[in-house]
This record gives C-alpha cells, structure tokens and sequence, in this order.
C-alpha cells in the first residue's frame, strides 16, 4: 500500500503535469487553437442548438445517439464529485491562484477533448447488433499499426476497466456517506438503491442512459451553477477584488492568513492543474467512447462538443465551486482546516444554512450518480471491444457489483491505485495523439475549408485562400 501511494505521488508529480500541459499545447497549435478561433460557431453547433430546441441530427448521419445525448453521456462522467470537493481541495492547498491555473489547464484540454472526440469518431465501428462503438481503444489500436504500437489500444482498455471499477466503488463510498450526513439515511441503505438504480437505466443499453443523462445532466448543472451564482451576485462589489486575487496568486506566493498555510506559486500551479485535468478529464480518451455513437455528418462537428463538455465542465461547474468558496471565506476559516473536502458545503451553508449545505448534498448525489451511469457503460464498450455482447454483459454485472461493494470499503484506501492506473489510461492515449497529428489535422482541414460544405456552408463564409 505504501509503494502504490509513493508510486502516485511520483506519477501524479511534476511529469504528469507537463506530460499533459505539454501534450495539451501541442495539439491545441496542431489544430490550428480551435477551441479559441471557432468558439462562438462551436456554441452556436452545439449548446446553442440546445437552447433553440435544435438538436437534429445531420443530414445521411449515421450513429446510435444524437449529439446532444452523446455529450450529455460525456458530461455524466465528467461532472463528478472533483467538481464540488476537488476544486475545494485546491483552494485550500493551492490558494486563490490555483483557480488560474485550472482555467489554464481547462482552456488547453478543450483542444485535447475536441480531438478525442474527432478520433473516436474516425475509427468507430458497428458491433454485431449495428450499434455504433469506439473510443481509444479502437483509434489506438487501428491507428496505430503501422508504428506497431496497436497494442496500446487493449491496455487502454484494460487500464479503464480497472480504473473506472475502482473509482466507483469510491463514487459510491463517498455517496453512500455524504446522503448519510446530510439526511441521515444509513449507507447500506442507500448503496442498494443506488445499486438498483444504476442496473434499472444501465440494462436499458445506451439509448437509455443516453436519454437519460440528457434530461438529469442538464437539470443539475443549471441547478448547481445558479444557486452559485445567486451567491456570487449577492457580492458583487467582492468580484473584481476576488479576480485579482486570483491572478495575483497565480504568479506570487500566497500569504497565510487564518486557517490558510499558504502557498507558493509551485503549489498554485501544482494543486490547479491536477484538479483540473482531474476534473474535466481531457487526456483519458474515455469520453469518445460516448462521442462515437453520435449521429453526425463528419468527425469535427462532434469534436466541438468536445469542446463545450470542457467548458461546462471547469469553466462554469469549477469556476462556481470556486467562486463561492472564496467569496465565503471559508478557505481561511481554522475550523475548515480540519475538513477542507467539504470546503464547498461550508460555503453553501454559510450563506443559506442547512438549505445550502442539503443543496450541496443532492448536487453531489446527482454528480456521482450519473457518473457511475457513464462508468458502467464505458466498462461494458472495454468487453465488447474485447470479446463481444456476452463479455460486455459480464463487465456490466461485474461494474454493478463493484458499486454495492463500495459502500463498505474504505476510499482512502483505493485512491492511490485510481490514480496510478488513471495514469496508465492517459500515458497511451496521449501518445497515441500525437503520433496520429496528421489525420485529426487534415480532418480539422477538410471541415473549415471545404467548399460548400460543413464550416463554409453553416456560415455562408467564403473559402479561404
């Protein structure tokens, strides 16, 4: 247990930082910085069809969900508890300067998730039920023959499962006791009907969850963004102080103040950039698994989901977690030094009692609910892709199973394993990036720049020279 946790500490240090900052920059300039470029076109393909009830899919698609729901199933497994108690954690360890350096990771990763979802798409494929299925470990293991490093593809497989498996054990452990304290159900009690819960939607197959992510995902990112903004307006003569704070910390030490030690900029940049990369996950791959099935009518136009599930993600969830940590005071209250993972339910109650830290809770039921949804589903696509329908049901019993045994066991004591194989989910994933540059490059091309179609045709702009 001791080397597993120093074998983390090591991964998850500096080299995982730069591997996926580095990595990030690289194919953010290897896509000509889309996600900064075609921002707007992207709302407007994507979000912006939401609002406008506009969600067809395009013409002579093809795919299982439409994208909304592909995303909406992204976002389940993105939007999880590292959105409310991970952001909290990296206040209190990294100061108001790790906010900075978690935008910073997000606004990078946008690119990343934008060509996972390109690639997912590029190399999906039909099962034998016509179901449409892909993600990296098809992209990795087909893209990459001729470097002969196909067999990256079913290690990343392997790698998910085990990861996925174990982290929620850890969604449910942490479920389980947060229900228990916010309204003293007993966490038996609740790991079964989450347990229940979680086979009802999962053994509908993916039209169902998607269906379903698209209706409970939305509801409780609205719901978690307003109520943090309600308190964010309340001090808004506290807002332009709090932005310099933030940028001020970014590049100089913290000074400690109450129950906050301090930091320094290394730990600014340290605690910012891994819960942010933990956060919206950009660099996993996992989340092409669900842009794969989307029904669109070329690669690209799922990729600028990508895009948007990375903004939902840390530009609004994270950003309101933090924003109302820091406006509260809470960070360098001494009381809060002894629980800083509940940081965010201190600032919710703060403000509104136990009606705020009872919201907190069920945000956080919703978040790890819907994220064992995408988890059980990822886990079944690494059967399928190892041995077709009768192995992925094998995997799907297996996930459910792991979601009961959660309750009783002890997170801390599955952590640093989650991390450690999280690690070895990405290390292939980004490799596998970068040496395939030149298809996502030419595709980003061929969407942009093409004559009549797609980029060209959706905004009546003329092609470029």
């Amino acid at each position: 247990m001791k080397g597993m946790l120093a074998f983390s500490g090591f991964v998850w240090g500096d080299f995982m930082l730069y591997f996926l900052g580095l990595g990030a920059l690289f194919i953010t300039l290897r896509v000509g910085v889309v996600q900064f470029r075609h921002f707007g076109y992207a709302w407007n393909q994507t979000l912006g069809k939401f609002f406008r009830r506009q969600n067809q899919a395009q013409e002579g698609a093809q795919g299982t969900l439409s994208s909304y729901e592909a995303l909406s199933t992204a976002l389940a497994n993105t939007i999880g508890s590292g959105n409310i108690v991970g952001v909290g954690l990296a206040v209190f360890w990294g100061g108001p300067g790790a906010v900075f350096w978690m935008w910073l990771m997000a606004l990078l990763g946008m690119a990343t998730k934008f060509t996972e979802a390109v690639m997912g798409q590029k190399y999906r494929v039909q099962d034998e039920h016509g179901i449409w299925v892909g993600g990296p470990q098809y992209y990795l293991s087909r893209g990459l023959k001729r470097f002969r490093l196909s067999w990256l593809g079913p290690f990343y497989g392997l790698m998910l499962v085990l990861t996925l498996s174990i982290t929620e054990m850890i969604q449910c452990n942490s479920l389980a006791g947060s229900v228990h304290e916010a309204f003293g159900i007993p966490t038996l009690a609740s790991g079964i009907a989450f347990t229940v819960l979680v086979a009802v939607i999962v053994f509908g197959g993916i039209k169902r969850i998607g269906t379903f992510a698209g209706k409970v995902v939305p509801f409780m990112a609205i719901l978690y963004i307003a109520a943090g903004l309600v308190i964010v307006f309340t001090h808004l003569n506290q807002v332009p102080g709090l932005f310099a704070l933030i940028f001020k910390s970014a590049f100089s030490p913290a000074a400690a103040t109450g129950g906050f030690a301090g930091a320094s900029v290394a730990a600014a940049m340290r605690w910012g950039c891994a819960r942010g990369a933990f956060s919206n996950e950009a660099g996993d791959g996992a989340a092409a698994i669900a842009h794969a099935t989307a029904a669109v009518d070329h690669p690209v136009r799922q990729g600028l989901y990508g895009i948007m599930e990375v903004f939902v993600d840390t530009i609004l969830v994270c950003t309101t977690t933090a924003l109302v940590v820091l406006l509260s005071g809470v960070w360098t209250d001494p009381a809060s030094a002894k629980v800083p993972e509940r940081l965010a339910t201190l600032a919710f109650g703060m403000q509104w009692g136990v009606f705020g830290k009872s919201l907190v809770a069920v945000c956080l039921t919703l978040f790890a609910f819907t994220s064992m949804l995408a988890y059980v589903y990822y886990g079944e696509e690494q059967g399928n892709y190892f041995g077709g329908r009768k192995l992925a049901m094998l995997v799907r019993v297996g996930f459910i199973a792991a979601i009961f045994a959660g309750t009783f066991w002890d997170a801390e004591q599955l952590w640093p394993f989650c991390d450690v194989f999280f690690a070895f989910m990405i290390i292939p994933n980004m490799i596998g990036l970068f040496l395939l540059h030149g298809e996502y490059g030419e595709l980003v091309r061929e969407f942009f720049h093409t004559p009549g179609k797609y980029y060209l045709k959706d905004t009546g702009k003329a092609p470029s020279a």
